[in-house]
């Protein structure tokens, strides 16, 4: 029997994570949350083994997000993203 590989997809722009689900679907089990505190409760109910995440969030940043994630989980693939550059 084979498992299925869930992502979590987090993105405060709606459109963002119906691309991510849209592009993913077809081999991966895709959820999705539009902000950090929403992808927390997704996690206290679902087995995620990976998170996509945006970094900047209105809230909660992504990475403070993955953080947080990392606290209770430590074998989830986290992969953070952004489309604005910042050198600082």
């Amino acid at each position: 029997m084979t498992e299925t590989f869930t992502i979590l997809c987090v993105d405060d722009e709606p459109e963002n994570v119906s691309m991510m689900i849209r592009i993913l679907k077809d081999n991966y089990t895709v959820l999705g949350a539009q902000s950090a505190s929403e992808g927390l409760e997704i996690l206290k109910n679902t087995e995620v083994h990976a998170i996509i995440s945006d970094q900047r969030m209105p809230g909660m940043t992504g990475l403070e997000f993955l953080h947080e994630v990392r606290k209770t989980d430590e074998k989830i693939i986290l992969i953070i993203i952004t489309a604005y550059a910042d050198l600082s």
